[in-house]
């Protein structure tokens, strides 16, 4: 999910998150999310509702897969 100058990620396989910022950091190479938690929590949220929202909406007209 990017959402500005933010960009985080979800390792399914490793059950983690990692959070870079693009403006400062183009080739994601300075893992953020352990300094930055409150921009962490913000875009962890926003992913657990853009994925809510997607599981709710399959199948539904309109949805793209």
């Amino acid at each position: 999910l990017i959402d500005g100058d933010w960009k985080i990620c979800f390792h399914a396989g490793g059950n983690r998150y990692e959070l870079y910022n693009l403006a400062d950091d183009p080739n994601e190479k300075k893992d953020l999310f352990k300094r930055r938690p409150k921009v962490a929590r913000r875009m962890i949220s926003a992913l657990k509702s853009m994925v809510k929202l997607a599981l709710k909406t399959e199948g539904q007209v309109g949805h793209v897969k």
